[in-house]
């Protein structure tokens, strides 16, 4: 284990996407020589199967994500909720439809693993699994209440995945406050989307405070995912957060025990299954991704790379991660961090850098540059070109 840090693999993930006519080269992030740089032994990324093969179906990402703020709350695409909820939406109903995107993703997903393992596992000895988001929860107080919102909080998020992919139905507390408007599994399906992984991709931010909202009355006409979750997430409690924030406008807190405490659950309550940290980032912004700077093309290039919370951010989770693995026994296999190279984020474009790489835009050609967090992990994985871990960049 190279310097004794926390972790023996690291790799580096990196998202390719074309999202507009303006992001056409998007970041080109693939780069072989700069994985090897910085000692990665592995590259995760994604590819839009619809634009390859019209019709076909996608790789099952963070289902959680597109139920809940494409279908909910409409902030993603396709923008869809309830009209009390928020007027400007295309339409929908988040009440029902989160439950029934989240059910069709689930049986779109263990019917690709089950055509995967029938008909091409055993030649190609590949795995499939399935990658989900989660916030750690904390209760908001010791009071018997504060803990069912916190047990409410990770059921709701969690379990609303990880319950049907283990033990093929929805966690017990969903089916008695959502009723009939959580759809059922029949026995054939449930027993396809039993056990329709191999491992499971964790993809963790932060940590939240669950405060109840039982408390709070709804209109019987004002119902949807989030009011039948009976608590709402929160950073602090008593003015006093989770963990660190990395602005003043951050609605996330970098908590890295909840790692560890997430780890230990996921081994206790879901069979102790094989892992893999798909994407530990910290939030700064609403629903944006990655320990990020805004752009600012005023800053000195070598200013600019002196990432060092991202670099404390790595080093706090490793940590963590180190003692789920040793002192836990959670079985992780591997630890993908976001971002490899700055790239065209959601709604913020090139606005604000997410990556361990610089990516400076010119007219005809992208440059890329390491920052100190990049350099930092490639020494601590011992696999890189010394000679590339420069600490001095020009700023021409």
């Amino acid at each position: 284990m190279a310097s004794g840090i926390c972790f023996s693999t690291v790799a580096l993930y990196a998202v390719l996407t074309v999202l507009a006519a303006s992001a056409n080269v998007a970041s080109s992030t693939y780069d072989e020589s700069n994985l090897k740089n910085m000692g990665a032994d592995a590259y995760r990324f994604s590819i839009s199967w619809p634009r390859i093969l019209p019709g076909s179906l996608h790789f099952l990402h963070e289902p959680w994500c597109l139920s809940n703020l494409g279908y909910t709350i409409g902030v993603f695409a396709p923008g869809r909720c309830s009209s009390w909820l928020d007027g400007s939406c295309t339409g929908g109903d988040s009440a029902t439809e989160p439950y029934e995107i989240t059910h069709n993703q689930l049986l779109s997903h263990a019917a690709v693993v089950k055509l995967y393992r029938d008909k091409y596992q055993e030649l190609q000895k590949g795995e499939i699994g399935i990658i989900v988001n989660s916030f750690w929860f904390l209760p908001y107080d010791e009071t018997a209440e504060g803990v069912k919102a916190r047990d409410r909080g990770l059921a709701f998020m969690f379990g609303w995945i990880m319950d049907p992919v283990v033990y093929g139905r929805y966690p017990e507390i969903m089916r008695e406050r959502v009723g009939n408007r959580l759809p059922r599994f029949s026995e054939d399906e449930a027993e396809m989307v039993k056990g329709s992984f191999d491992f499971i991709g964790l993809n963790y931010y932060s940590g939240k405070y669950a405060l109840s909202t039982d408390d709070v009355y709804h209109p019987p006409n004002e119902v949807s995912y989030l009011t039948d979750s009976g608590y709402n997430p929160v950073g602090d409690k008593d003015s006093i957060p989770t963990g660190e924030q990395w602005s003043n406008y951050s609605r996330y807190n970098v908590y890295p025990k909840g790692l560890r405490l997430l780890l230990q659950y996921i081994k206790l309550q879901y069979k102790d299954p094989l892992i893999y940290i798909t994407e530990n980032v910290s939030c700064y912004g609403f629903w944006l991704q990655g320990v990020e700077e805004d752009r600012n093309d005023n800053v000195p290039i070598s200013e600019a790379l002196k990432d060092y919370t991202r670099k404390k951010f790595f080093f706090d989770h490793l940590c963590c991660l180190r003692e789920a693995i040793e002192l836990d026994g959670v079985n992780v296999k591997g630890f993908f961090t976001w971002l490899l190279t700055d790239n065209y984020g959601w709604a913020s474009g090139y606005l604000v850098r997410y990556g361990l790489t610089m990516l400076i835009l010119q007219i005809k050609y992208l440059r890329r540059y390491h920052k100190l967090s990049a350099q930092w992990l490639g020494s601590i994985f011992g696999r890189g070109d010394e000679k590339a871990r420069v600490s001095e960049v020009s700023d021409h």
